[in-house]
């Protein structure tokens, strides 16, 4: 699980066991994907898709 506090401009270093697959990461509000209007513009807490070629994500922990 990765959960750090990561600020603006600031790096993160992230692992995954299936990295070899990974071709692309996204970062999402959580409420981006279910609702029709992105409530997420002001900062605040996003989560970290790692994404293989097909473009499916592993899956997220909350």
């Amino acid at each position: 699980m990765f959960n750090p506090s990561v600020g603006c401009h600031e790096k993160a270093t992230v692992g995954s066991s299936t990295a070899n697959d990974v071709t692309r990461a996204v970062l999402l509000a959580p409420t981006a994907s279910t609702h029709s209007v992105d409530t997420g513009q002001p900062p605040g807490c996003s989560m970290l898709f790692l994404l293989d070629e097909e473009g499916v994500p592993g899956a997220a922990a909350v």
